[in-house]
């Protein structure tokens, strides 16, 4: 992705990745060139994951929104937070990524038809660190955009384990 990103000019913008990309070196590059990456967080970065999930229970948001949803048979409730991880721990190899904040996302559905709910959270971490709602409003539609790809890859990435690479 790092070649892709650097021929195509990409590197300098803004860009939304899956956890298979979080790795220092793609990060560092779109660092380097003055862009913005919002990048998946998955068990594929273990240490890291548990050190957020941390962050996300003692730090106080910066900003929150919540959306609601219906259509398709199901009720789809929202909940985004982000939250300044300047200060937290990283290791050194993620020096010059640039890591600023940390994005979860609190999804829960409910089928109408039958009741069945389902809930799951997700994290996600970026270089650019909003000052206010509106741009943390854009970090949220940029997690919410990069979900709808996600699910239209759900097939490949079970079947080729893209989430448990490191």
């Amino acid at each position: 992705v790092r070649i892709l990103l650097d021929e195509s000019g990409l590197l300098g913008q803004k860009v939304s990745m899956d956890a298979l990309h979080l790795n220092p070196g793609t990060l560092q590059a779109v660092q380097g060139a003055g862009g913005t990456y919002l990048v998946g967080l998955k068990g594929n970065q273990a240490e890291m994951l548990v050190e957020m999930e941390c962050c996300s229970k003692l730090l106080r948001a910066q900003h929150n929104h919540k959306t609601c949803d219906k259509g398709h048979g199901r009720l789809d409730i929202r909940c985004y937070q982000c939250y300044d991880v300047r200060g937290a721990y990283f290791d050194k190899r993620w020096d010059g990524c640039g890591i600023a904040t940390l994005v979860k996302v609190e999804r829960m559905r409910l089928e109408l038809k039958n009741g069945k709910q389902s809930e799951e959270t997700a994290f996600y971490l970026c270089n650019e660190n909003p000052q206010s709602l509106s741009q943390a409003k854009e970090l949220f539609d940029a997690v919410r955009n990069h979900w709808v790809v996600e699910a239209a890859n759900h097939v490949r990435d079970i079947s080729l384990r893209e989430d448990q690479l490191r």
